[in-house]
């Protein structure tokens, strides 16, 4: 499956199998040793059932989860490496049924069995084994009403031509700043935001 593209900056919604993404999201979890409460986070984020997930591991905490697989990249990616960790969540793609791939998170697959992901010290095209730089730093986004923005340059994402957010990554100097415009920023910006978990 490829990205779902636009002709426009926006966030598209996944349809997911809910219960594959749950399972796949304990499996990573035993497979890296990771904390409940950092795998409801993730599991939500992906589209699993959040009350289903509490149940299933044992958690009895609600709230809003900020970012929360940049979190667990950022924290697992140290202990075990990052291209593990980005090759176990990579899996809980697999779990969306629909035409296309929607990105929702800092890491989404690029066509060709390669991906893109922002880790804590900068951007990474990875494919076969290889990873290169695309940006020497992370993307900062910030919120705003409509969704996420830049503020050096200054611009709302949301609802921008596609054309005008690889024109900003170039001032950020992006070297491949469309690949970060379609299949990055989206997730990025929805990480940003983060899940609820009633």
């Amino acid at each position: 499956m490829s990205l779902c593209t636009f002709e426009k900056f926006s966030l598209c919604n996944p349809h997911v199998d809910k219960g594959e993404v749950l399972k796949t999201a304990l499996e990573i979890g035993e497979a890296l040793g990771a904390s409940p409460y950092d795998l409801i986070g993730l599991a939500v984020a992906f589209g699993a059932d959040p009350l289903e997930a509490k149940k299933k591991l044992a958690l009895e905490i609600s709230g809003h989860v900020k970012r929360p697989v940049a979190t667990f990249l950022a924290r697992y990616g140290r202990v075990h490496g990052y291209e593990k960790v980005e090759r176990e969540l990579l899996r809980l793609y697999q779990a969306q049924r629909g035409d296309c791939i929607c990105p929702v998170a800092p890491l989404a697959p690029l066509g060709g069995g390669g991906y893109i992901v922002q880790r804590p010290y900068g951007v990474y095209i990875c494919e076969g084994g290889v990873c290169r730089e695309v940006a020497p730093e992370p993307i900062a986004l910030y919120e705003h009403p409509t969704g996420c923005m830049f503020y050096n340059p200054p611009l709302v994402l949301t609802d921008q031509p596609v054309a005008a957010v690889i024109n900003a990554l170039r001032q950020l100097k992006v070297a491949e700043p469309e690949p970060v415009a379609k299949a990055l920023l989206p997730g990025l910006c929805r990480d940003l935001w983060g899940v609820y978990v009633p």
